[in-house]
């Protein structure tokens, strides 16, 4: 991130909200039926190749992410991308709110090497 985008991080940011700290989450299962999405910015970090690896081990604790529902995007950036990246970040959106994305069921990765829609 340029020194730029740092200081404008410092001076537009607001600390995280306690509640999100101290305060339950309930889910009611709402969600459950809704497009997802996951942005990895792999800067020093993973990517989808670990979301694939994920589900294809089998553990029932990451089959959902293989689901059809969810699309993957990688942004060769930090933490910040929409300092760092904006352009890139809002092409991102706009492919996610199009449904688009990688997914990474396993017997789609695994048996056709298909992964994006």
């Amino acid at each position: 991130m340029s020194e730029e985008a740092r200081r404008r991080l410092n001076r537009l940011a607001a600390p995280q909200p306690l509640g999100t700290f101290t305060q339950p989450l309930r889910l009611s299962g709402g969600t459950a039926e809704m497009p997802m999405t996951g942005v990895f910015c792999t800067a020093g970090g993973p990517g989808i190749a670990m979301v694939e690896a994920l589900v294809a081990s089998g553990d029932p604790r990451f089959q959902e992410l293989g689901e059809d529902r969810w699309g993957f995007f990688e942004l060769a950036t930090g933490h910040w991308p929409m300092l760092s990246c904006p352009d890139e970040l809002a092409e991102v959106l706009r492919r996610a709110a199009a449904d688009e994305g990688r997914r990474v069921g396993a017997d789609r990765v695994a048996t056709t090497g298909e992964g994006y829609r």
